[in-house]
């Protein structure tokens, strides 16, 4: 809803340029995220991998405590949405757009393409939300060396 509404008001404004979107917001009464992702950028989720006392048969986690040794492991990652290699969806407008805003460009996506994500979290998750940026430029081990490196005395706006 906010990201359409966002999007209507800049076609009304005639505004020219392009971009992805990733909103995310944890849902008010229940233990999850819900996000909505168009184009490339994303997010992951960071958990901390189990205590060996602690049983994950049968969730997902299963797969990533195991392959680790590591404090953390991703627990889930946002699909990435792309026309072709290096072509991510992308909402916007083309400077030769003559319209009024009121029929979608058909060289852009709309909202209405957006990736809608529900994903069960836990206290103690790390979100990471970024653009390709970063997930095209550091491989998601590189991502938790620095995390497990600084978590624990780093403020979240200086891990950023």
């Amino acid at each position: 809803q906010v990201l359409l509404e966002a999007w209507h008001t800049l076609q009304r404004a005639g505004v020219i340029g392009s971009c992805t979107a990733c909103l995310v917001a944890l849902h008010p009464h229940r233990a999850e995220l819900r996000a909505a992702n168009v184009g490339d950028s994303g997010f992951i989720i960071l958990r901390r991998n189990p205590s060996t006392s602690q049983s994950t048969l049968g969730t997902l986690d299963a797969m990533g405590a195991a392959k680790s040794r590591r404090q953390y492991h991703v627990a889930f990652r946002s699909p990435q949405q792309l026309r072709a290699f290096n072509t991510p969806y992308q909402l916007g407008r083309a400077p030769d757009d003559k319209g009024d805003g009121s029929v979608p460009d058909g060289r852009f996506e709309t909202p209405h393409d957006a990736s809608l994500t529900r994903v069960p979290v836990r206290s103690g998750d790390l979100l990471i939300l970024a653009t390709d940026g970063l997930f095209d430029n550091m491989a998601e081990d590189q991502v938790l060396d620095i995390i497990e490196a600084e978590h624990e005395r780093a403020e979240p706006q200086l891990l950023a």
